[in-house]
């Protein structure tokens, strides 16, 4: 066989060299007196646009055949076009077919923690394409032959943790519960088979598990793995090489980083990229890391709060104004004014959401009580007497009475727009606050609390100083005046009618918002949990050092959905 390659010492697009490469081989061909020729090119243009015969040749065939089978030709045309033209050298191309040195090879087994250190020190890796015999197909390992995965991690309440106590002796004390768990998972982990086995046989000798299925998905795995120096190593896209670790190894691994020397109790996610930044790698490194993290004392104690809702969200509706009343404490405040007032009573409506509020020096059963009476809402006695319901909410968990928040909140930002520097004199514009409250249209109900009561807006400060429409008329025509106010007081029914729709769909649409964010968290009778840590029940001293969930409890009861007797 004669191999030739040629360079072309003019300027010439890929369709002329395609062309003058066909010529060169011909020219070649008759040099040596050839009378039949067959040639193949991979170059559809020239292929397509072959016709009639050559005098030099008595039979001429041209083929086309697919690029990837032209690699010589291709390897020619790359050494003609790289090498230098002023020298011509004539380059032997030899095999060698049995290494220089024997080195003992050996397969190693599912209890073999380590690798065989004797082995080639060059980097040896399998690839599916290069493996894949002519023919065989390419297989998907089916849903039904995977290893199934890990259990999720239980869900929780909105203030309380779950702490893992499967594998745990009954007669163990809860404050142990953590650690003996930990040390479960470890031996657990240090007892599985040792994953790289068959990774590192079929990359050193090629051998492959009997299992048709587990082969294919073996030689589908291995092309991301080598060999170097004897241990397995994986490809990674952004970082070096990771070793892999066997179980064992991967227990040490996690131990260390999690709780040893250097370690800060950091939760899954950082400490997966943390040892993978020391240059780590196992299969199941994200499973085992939510586990291990999962059965830390330390840092379940000192976990982040859980701020997404765990229900739907459940909304308050009245059918007519004054039916419901919301009612909540504000304060402490700086003291104001000779009385000393420093919290702030405040009630509103459901539907109007007129709102009424008083200041006070200290609120008590008796204060609670006047103010009732005074505004004409209601008190124990009162609503035993006229069997009115009253429905109190948890001050550990204030957004089950969110109206009253909504309402607290508006009237506390206000306030605070109109103090400046002077803090202590909050109960004087507490009138004007009220006042502008009940005079602002409200998003849910496109009318103002004012309106909704009454049947009729307020005179506002400006339609005195620029008199309106009304303000120009109803003054001078007591007759029309009145006969407009009988006029709406007809028509507040149709409006409160309609207050009461709108609010129905704002709520729709504050739930589907809300509901979105939901992640329910359900348990059951038995289950070690661990309690939020509230204002009174904070380790005194700690400051911003303390922890931010109790030790265990146990669930005792289920009151109802998402309620628990620890």
């Amino acid at each position: 066989m004669i191999e030739q390659s040629f360079r072309l010492g003019f300027n010439a697009s890929n369709n002329e060299a395609e062309y003058e490469s066909l010529i060169a081989g011909l020219r070649l061909a008759q040099s040596i007196g050839a009378q039949k020729i067959s040639a193949f090119s991979d170059s559809q243009l020239v292929t397509s646009q072959f016709h009639g015969e050559y005098e030099q040749f008595d039979e001429f065939e041209l083929t086309r055949i697919p690029r990837g089978e032209n690699t010589s030709a291709d390897a020619l045309a790359a050494l003609a076009s790289t090498s230098n033209p002023t020298i011509r050298r004539v380059i032997p191309v030899e095999g060698i077919n049995r290494p220089s040195i024997d080195i003992p090879r050996r397969r190693i087994t599912d209890n073999e923690d380590d690798l065989p250190l004797v082995a080639p020190i060059v980097t040896r890796s399998r690839s599916k394409v290069h493996t894949q015999e002519p023919g065989e197909e390419s297989l998907e390992t089916p849903r039904s032959q995977r290893a199934p995965g890990e259990s999720s991690r239980k869900i929780q309440s909105s203030s309380v943790r779950t702490v893992p106590a499967r594998l745990i002796p009954k007669e163990i004390p809860v404050h142990e519960v953590n650690n003996e768990s930990q040390k479960a998972f470890q031996d657990e982990l240090e007892s599985r088979p040792n994953w790289r086995t068959p990774i590192f046989n079929y990359i050193d000798t090629g051998e492959l598990p009997p299992e048709r299925w587990e082969a294919q998905k073996v030689k589908a795995r291995s092309s991301r793995y080598c060999i170097m120096e004897g241990k397995l190593f994986k490809r990674t896209f952004s970082e070096p090489y990771l070793l892999c670790a066997s179980p064992k190894e991967a227990s040490t691994i996690l131990k260390r980083t999690h709780d040893g020397s250097c370690g800060n109790h950091s939760g899954g996610r950082s400490l997966a990229i943390k040892i993978k930044k020391h240059g780590y790698f196992w299969p199941t490194i994200i499973t085992h890391r939510e586990q291990f993290a999962a059965r830390c004392d330390k840092w379940q104690w000192h976990a982040p709060m859980l701020h997404q809702p765990t229900r739907k969200l459940s909304t308050i509706y009245s059918p007519y104004p004054f039916m419901k009343w919301s009612m909540d404490i504000v304060g402490p405040f700086v003291s104001s004014g000779l009385a000393q007032l420093r919290f702030l009573l405040v009630m509103t409506d459901f539907l109007t959401k007129w709102t009424e509020a008083e200041a006070y020096q200290n609120i008590t059963g008796t204060t609670v009580a006047s103010f009732i009476w005074k505004n004409i809402v209601c008190r124990h006695d009162f609503c035993d007497k006229w069997k009115i319901k009253l429905k109190f909410a948890s001050p550990r968990y204030p957004k089950c009475n969110g109206h009253a928040e909504a309402a607290n909140k508006t009237i506390v930002n206000n306030l605070k727009k109109r103090l400046d520097l002077k803090k202590s004199k909050w109960s004087e514009e507490l009138n004007g606050v009220l006042w502008a409250y009940r005079t602002t249209p409200h998003t849910a109900t496109h009318e103002t609390p004012f309106s909704l009561t009454y049947g009729i807006e307020a005179v506002k400060p400006p339609e005195i100083e620029v008199p309106s429409q009304r303000r120009g008329i109803c003054p001078d025509n007591v007759e029309i005046n009145e006969a407009m106010l009988l006029e709406h007081l007809d028509m507040i029914e149709e409006r409160r009618e309609r207050a009461v729709v709108r609010i129905q769909n704002y709520q729709q649409t504050a739930a589907c918002y809300y509901d979105s964010n939901v992640r329910g968290r359900s348990f059951s009778i038995g289950d070690l949990v661990q309690r939020k840590v509230f204002d009174g029940t904070k380790l005194r001293g700690a400051g911003k050092l303390g922890t931010r969930w109790e030790c265990s409890y146990k669930i005792t009861k289920e009151v109802r959905d998402s309620v628990y007797e620890l």
